[in-house]
């Protein structure tokens, strides 16, 4: 059974005092984040660089919105990729006024490094219309992620303002955000996991009115591309099978292509146990009660990134007699059994003929195997 069980008690003592500092560091990670769950969070992290820049502008004669990655020209150079419907600007003119709402999407999928960018300007609920997407595949980027994504608002000087409402990351709803002046509004958005893979970032939007040097306006903006770290189980195998109290070596392997595994932790039941620093990760579980515990292992790269495995252990009784899983059929199962006797029992371990009660029976089948030692 890939099922293993534990408590645990010991573990291989391997600590470098020099790397204390990381270690600090990633407990105050666990403590702070839920690290099993993907979801959006605010960070109170300096703006990065960033790589991948869709904007939303007041165009006037120009383009509406534009669109740049790594091997694009950049925001203000020619040859830009853009979106440019036919309207001067589209916000104010055929059908549109300026303060009506609209959507946009961005969505990035690090299997393919490809980026989709969408704005329904005639605000009919799709981007299927002219100039209303722009796709485009960077192959530096293939395989990565990103540790940030940021939402730019920027009003005017003259009260001029643009809003974005109902912002939705990754099916997480995170607020409404506006700016009225040359001040912008620019909130910066991690995952509690370190990293975004697949992304899909929703708004609503509207602009008051036309300020000039393209003003208001919004950008979404996708920063520090990084691949994620992998992580590996080595032992225990998925058929281990633990009949009798004993210990059990968690070894691990994590990796990570474009930088360095800062750490490796151990926790049961999201208490942290051990990060662990230097390779080969190891924890030294000691077995000593039935029951079934989860050990979740997660793997963390130098950029925050985590790699996130779970492995059950479960100590399994060798026969059903052994009532408290310590390999022998003695007096402890004995007493067990007589704590029980003549009562009613619906599916409880000392009912070993399974008739509903605890009897002679039972206590029969449990003297036949009395002194049964599991090897």
């Amino acid at each position: 059974m890939l099922f293993n069980k534990s408590t645990f008690s010991m573990r291989n003592e391997k600590i470098n005092y020099s790397n204390f500092l990381f270690f600090i560091i990633n407990l105050l990670l666990i403590f702070n984040s839920n690290t099993s769950i993907s979801q959006a969070i605010v960070s109170t992290d300096p703006l990065p660089a960033f790589e991948i820049d869709a904007r939303i502008r007041n165009g006037n004669s120009g383009f509406e919105s534009s669109f740049s990655a790594p091997s694009t020209p950049a925001p203000g150079q020619p040859g830009i990729l853009n979106l440019n419907p036919s309207g001067a600007p589209i916000w104010n003119s055929n059908g549109n006024v300026y303060g009506d709402i609209h959507t946009f999407l961005m969505t990035y999928d690090y299997l393919t490094g490809t980026t989709t960018w969408n704005i329904d300007f005639n605000r009919d609920s799709d981007y299927a219309d002219n100039q209303e997407s722009i796709s485009y595949t960077e192959a530096s980027l293939i395989g990565k992620g990103f540790k940030y994504i940021n939402l730019f608002i920027q009003g005017s000087s003259t009260g001029l303002t643009a809003n974005v409402n109902n912002l939705t990351i990754n099916g997480r709803n995170m607020g409404g955000f506006s700016s009225n002046s040359d001040t912008p509004n620019s909130p910066l958005f991690t995952d509690s996991l370190g990293l975004f893979t697949t992304i899909n970032i929703t708004g609503q939007f509207s602009l008051s009115g036309n300020g000039g040097q393209e003003r208001p306006r919004v950008w979404v903006r996708l920063g520090t591309p990084n691949a994620p770290p992998s992580c590996n189980v080595l032992s225990p195998t998925p058929d281990i099978t633990i009949t009798s109290p004993s210990e059990v070596l968690i070894d691990i392997t994590a990796l990570d292509a474009d930088g360095n595994i800062a750490a490796v932790q151990f926790l049961r039941q999201n208490f942290l146990l051990i990060s662990d620093l230097i390779a080969p990760y190891t924890y030294t579980v000691n077995v000593n009660e039935l029951g079934t515990v989860n050990v979740q292992i997660i793997a963390i790269d130098n950029l925050g990134a985590r790699c996130i495995s779970d492995i059950l252990l479960e100590i399994v009784a060798c026969i059903p007699e052994d009532f408290n899983g310590d390999g022998f059929v003695n007096t402890s199962d004995f007493l067990s059994l007589v704590g029980l006797f003549g009562q009613n029992c619906d599916a409880c371990k000392q009912d070993l003929d399974s008739n509903g009660v605890v009897n002679t029976a039972d206590f029969l089948m449990l003297v036949a195997k009395f002194n049964f030692e599991c090897l």
